[in-house]
């Protein structure tokens, strides 16, 4: 906090000026975040217990999210209670404000003193003095800033010595002085710091990119790839410089992963637009340069012929019309040769079948009831 105070008074000098410092924190460090990731946190955990009950779904929901709110405020430390503005009489308030003063002091006492280490790497938390600067309008009793700066540092015991400085004017030294500001912080003076409010849009969720299988590089591929070096080389020149070009080379235009992935997805024809290189790269100059990256693609990967002949109608042709022609004649099939017997002249068997007259088997003369002429 002191080295927060410090760079405060930085912003300006002269007293005639009026400087203004802003705190950036981190949303978790918010009571009303804190209270949220709460309620949220003891939702999840009733709708588990609420499996294998018959409780309707609105029901329960309700039932738990008013639980958890009445617990978070149950269990919040004193340090940080919300302040009801417009609740209770004015001794209340004026209690509340003096102990909330009084619990900021004793922090300011605490926090001289050294916490004994055991041993073991603790888990870094928020100084609590910090904490009631960054939930001031939140805290019981405090609802400025100031105030944190004020006990932190003991102003209320600190006397000016403006007076005895410089005793020959009836207001004293004037750079002894502590003028008090006209405008305090944004809880007292919100319209003073509207100009310094902004609102970030969420960045669109982008599709995740398509794999691209392994393959080999062909003489497309690396012309594609000597073309974009070549590209960026010019481009850098041309934007940023030759000294940007030789301190820090050009990859300040396109890195060399994206180079890759660009020839990559060129090789399986999957970026032929703008928007396909976005989608493929998430270059943040695709915007400038898209329109150049795209041309060197189609002049060295063109798309196949046969995805050019699908989408071009085809000419249609006529048939001529013939005459039909009468079928030729089929040949007869070659009568098959037959057996000529040798020793008898016909046909049907050969010498050596029984069957033939000649055959020795039938020219026997000794045998009986055998004929020797028939």
């Amino acid at each position: 906090l002191h080295t927060l105070w410090q760079q405060f008074r930085h912003a300006v000098w002269d007293q005639s000026l009026l400087g203004t410092a802003l705190l950036f924190a981190e949303k978790e460090y918010f009571d009303d975040e804190q209270e949220a990731k709460q309620a949220r946190k003891k939702v999840q955990e009733a709708t588990k217990k609420r499996k294998g009950n018959n409780l309707p779904v609105s029901l329960s929901k309700c039932h738990c999210a008013e639980k958890s709110l009445s617990n978070s405020q149950a269990t919040d430390s004193p340090l940080l209670q919300t302040a009801n503005s417009g609740m209770g009489d004015e001794s209340d308030e004026d209690a509340t404000a003096d102990a909330g003063l009084q619990v900021l002091k004793d922090l300011v006492k605490d926090a001289g003193e050294m916490q004994k280490s055991n041993g073991k790497r603790q888990k870094p938390s928020l100084n609590p003095l910090m904490d009631h600067l960054i939930n001031a309008e939140k805290c019981a009793g405090l609802m400025c800033h100031r105030k944190v700066f004020d006990v932190s540092f003991n102003n209320d015991a600190a006397n000016s010595d403006h007076l005895d400085c410089n005793t020959e004017r009836p207001s004293g030294c004037d750079r002894c002085c502590l003028a008090k500001p006209t405008i305090c912080y944004d809880i007292h003076n919100p319209n003073h710091f509207t100009q310094y409010t902004s609102h970030i849009e969420k960045i669109a969720t982008m599709l995740p990119c398509s794999h691209i299988a392994k393959y080999n590089k062909t003489k497309n591929d690396f012309a594609l790839q000597d073309a974009l070096d070549e590209w960026r080389e010019q481009k850098t020149v041309e934007v940023y410089g030759w000294h940007h070009l030789n301190d820090l080379g050009h990859t300040i235009v396109m890195p060399n992963a994206m180079l890759d992935c660009i020839v990559n997805c060129a090789h399986h024809h999957k970026i032929q637009h703008v928007v396909d290189l976005k989608k493929k790269t998430t270059w943040t100059d695709v915007g400038n340069f898209g329109e150049e990256v795209i041309a060197l693609i189609k002049k060295y990967i063109p798309l196949p012929h046969s995805a050019l002949f699908t989408a071009t109608p085809l000419r249609h042709i006529s048939t001529p019309i013939t005459t039909p022609q009468p079928p030729t004649p089929v040949p007869a099939a070659v009568e098959r040769q037959r057996n000529r017997c040798s020793a008898c002249g016909l046909e049907e068997h050969n010498a050596c079948n029984h069957v033939c007259d000649r055959h020795p088997s039938c020219s026997r003369p000794n045998k009986e009831n055998i004929s020797s002429t028939r």
